[in-house]
């Protein structure tokens, strides 16, 4: 019975990892982010153009708070608001995740409100 060879061993993990990284990419491209060029608004689903026609859902939840209210009187009732989520605009800067790191499936997670986050090389 022949073994294999060091070398056989460790080209079976590059082959695993070459194909792994195939399938379900590799730890960096799991987020992007992009400028949205176009919104559906009644199916909650946002454009980028680095992924052209496929719409990119909103992920976010719609959330139920409590609030009380004094009228003139001095009357406090305990009053309920539904808040909903507003999706972002033609222009607006949002975070993308890849699921798996793949281009199937994206979802857009949020917007960037931030603003010089960016650290240029030559400024560190």
């Amino acid at each position: 019975m022949a073994l294999i060879s060091e070398t056989e061993w460790h080209s079976i993990g590059a082959y695993i990892e070459k194909i792994a990284g195939q399938v379900c990419g590799k730890r960096q491209d799991y987020f992007t982010t992009g400028q949205v060029i176009k919104v559906d608004i009644p199916n909650r689903c946002l454009y980028l153009a680095e992924f052209g026609d496929q719409p990119i859902p909103i992920v976010a939840w719609n959330y139920t708070m409590d609030y009380y209210y004094e009228d003139q009187s001095g009357n406090i009732t305990k009053r309920t608001g539904t808040a909903r989520v507003i999706p972002p605009k033609i222009g607006d800067t949002v975070v993308v995740i890849r699921e798996f790191g793949t281009r199937r499936l994206p979802r857009a997670l949020g917007m960037l409100l931030g603003t010089n986050w960016i650290v240029a090389e030559e400024d560190e």
